[in-house]
């Protein structure tokens, strides 16, 4: 019904329906509709890509569990899993699933995989590439500074005051730089890629191996900036004579390119604690000494004060190995949460406490998940550059 409301909008002068009628109906189309329909009229296609409605589009998708796919790889292949089917149904069908062709996966193993903004971030053992699953074109990355390897905490985010999409993280330097001082060896540099110069970029942000440590697995993109979660003496020291590190989160804003909030966890056991995103907010999963998951989230961004526990996943046989447990997604009605375990989506339920596994990859030792949610602006950004498409 929304698509017959649609075309018979874009077939006519949009000045003869009101502004707020066609968004309403627009904002209830996926997105695959939104780009068929650019090719009715002049009008159409303008008001479709108009950056405004293109930024409330994405952020009504993001709310709606409808359209959300989920890409699973055990890092030989890709897969898709309808969104929905997790979060609304709770159970995958045959025809929730599919595998997907994606030319540069045939030969690498992948090792990472992030979505952000429409655009999915793929890192093989050769390169890395951004992927846009909508139109399947895909852009190789070039080679970034010599001199130093790639670490396991890159973020992939999107910088709104540049509509340009970045990759950020640390790297460590290579053996062999004898010709450094011993000073410039401990110096944490920062790689920056833009796509919109399709260029790499190192940073000094002034911090060096002694003050920091990077705890998490990769950087995590929320408002504007990358998080990671750190072990910092320098920053919020310890006792004198004590060898524990505090642990903090740090975020990198994209914008300005400085490292801006250094915000405290809740109270928890120095040596447990885990880091993501959980509904759109900061999330921790940490355990207590009875081996039970507590997952907190930050409800109010940048206020420490607003930590708030939202579950507590339970020791069990079923849940013995607890490291390899990562939250994914709270469901509607709070009383159970999407897990990330031992290469299985599971859904546990807080009440009952029990696990019920929803997809095996039958890969317990790769297993790599990514949300994602479609978005115009990809569309257009990606017209503009060299890529090719699976």
């Amino acid at each position: 019904m929304g698509e017959f409301l649609a075309k018979k909008v874009c077939k006519k002068t949009f000045l003869q329906f009101p502004q707020d009628i066609v968004e309403e109906i627009f904002l209830k189309l996926p997105v695959k509709s939104l780009i068929r329909f650019r090719c009715l009229s002049k009008q159409c296609h303008a008001f479709i890509f108009e950056p405004g409605f293109s930024r409330l589009h994405y952020r009504k998708s993001c709310e709606d569990t409808h359209g959300n796919k989920v890409f699973v790889s055990d890092c030989k292949k890709l897969c898709c899993i309808n969104g929905e089917a997790i979060f609304k149904n709770g159970v995958i069908a045959d025809d929730d699933f599919a595998a997907i062709d994606v030319k540069f996966i045939t030969s690498n193993l992948v090792h990472r995989l992030n979505s952000c903004e429409g655009l999915v971030s793929v890192y093989t053992d050769s390169h890395i590439h951004l992927w846009n699953p909508l139109t399947g074109h895909y852009k190789r990355l070039p080679e970034f500074t010599q001199g130093c390897y790639f670490s396991s905490c890159f973020g992939f985010g999107y910088d709104y005051s540049r509509d340009d999409y970045m990759i950020v993280g640390p790297v460590l330097p290579l053996e062999g730089q004898e010709h450094l001082d011993k000073q410039s060896r401990k110096i944490i540099p920062f790689l920056v890629f833009s796509l919109r110069a399709n260029s790499w970029r190192t940073l000094n942000l002034g911090f060096t191996w002694d003050d920091m440590e990077f705890l998490a697995v990769d950087g995590k993109f929320l408002n504007g900036a990358i998080h990671w979660l750190v072990s910092n003496k320098r920053l919020h020291p310890e006792p004198p004579g004590s060898e524990k590190r505090s642990r903090l989160i740090v975020s990198f804003d994209l914008a300005s390119e400085k490292i801006h909030d250094i915000l405290q966890l809740p109270p928890h056991d120095p040596h447990v604690v885990k880091f993501g995103i959980l509904e759109g907010c900061l999330c921790v999963w940490i355990d207590d000494p009875y081996w039970n998951y507590h997952v907190w989230i930050m409800k109010e961004y940048k206020e420490v004060a607003s930590w708030t526990k939202v579950a507590v996943v339970h020791r069990s046989m079923q849940l013995f190995r607890r490291p390899w447990l990562t939250p994914m997604y709270l469901l509607e009605n709070g009383e159970a949460l999407v897990l990330i375990y031992e290469g299985k989506l599971s859904i546990y339920n807080l009440r009952e406490r029990k696990i019920r596994t929803i997809f095996n990859s039958n890969n317990n030792s790769c297993f790599l998940v990514t949300r994602h949610v479609e978005r115009l602006f990809p569309f257009l950004y990606f017209e503009g550059l060299d890529c090719e498409i699976s």
